[in-house]
């Protein structure tokens, strides 16, 4: 298992094809979305990996501050306030209570128009660790993808489970392990 950066459309599956021979996208498809062993996050330097399962509650605390931070200006960026953040976001957390939907299926089932930011919304959610980035939309090469609520999609995850400083020093002595020795500035 490794992880895997800037999993973004086809990008993990190129990667993978380039570094481990044999490689079919069916097996990265599986850990991804069947088995769940790979999740699909932005973390460290805002960049998109797919971790281990074992370490999303890891790298969620280190670097969630910097994710939400972005997330947060861009939805006011948008012109949404807290209150409308909230009431769009119950709205998509009740939607998404049964089944899996993409953005625009999401604008569709709540009538919302393109005045309405969905993409700050949903943003938003996936950086609370509300929401969960899915499968892509229409195949392995797409950069469009399902959401899901992320506490049905994953139950026995918490995020919460360390806190920021105690996840710095977690995540900062695997690097140093898989990647040692380095310099201070590579930290």
């Amino acid at each position: 298992r490794t992880t895997i950066e800037n999993p973004s459309g086809g990008r993990p599956y190129l990667q993978l094809r380039m570094r481990v021979s044999g490689f079919e996208r069916s097996t990265l498809d599986r850990e991804l979305y069947e088995q769940r062993s790979l999740i699909r996050v932005p973390c460290m330097r805002g960049t998109l990996f797919a971790l281990p399962l074992d370490l999303l509650p890891v790298a969620w605390a280190a670097t969630r501050h910097l994710e939400l931070n972005t997330s947060t200006s861009y939805l006011a960026s948008q012109g949404l306030d807290l209150k409308s953040y909230e009431q769009w976001a119950n709205r998509i957390e009740a939607l998404l209570s049964t089944q899996a939907l993409s953005a625009a299926q999401l604008r569709s089932a709540l009538g919302a128009g393109p005045q309405v930011r969905l993409p700050a919304v949903l943003n938003q959610m996936c950086d609370e660790g509300r929401l969960l980035r899915d499968r892509p939309v229409a195949c392995w090469r797409d950069g469009r993808h399902t959401y899901r609520r992320f506490a049905e999609a994953l139950p026995e995850v918490r995020l919460d489970s360390c806190s920021p400083a105690e996840a710095t020093v977690l995540l900062i002595e695997r690097y140093l392990a898989r990647y040692g020795p380095v310099t201070l500035h590579d930290v």
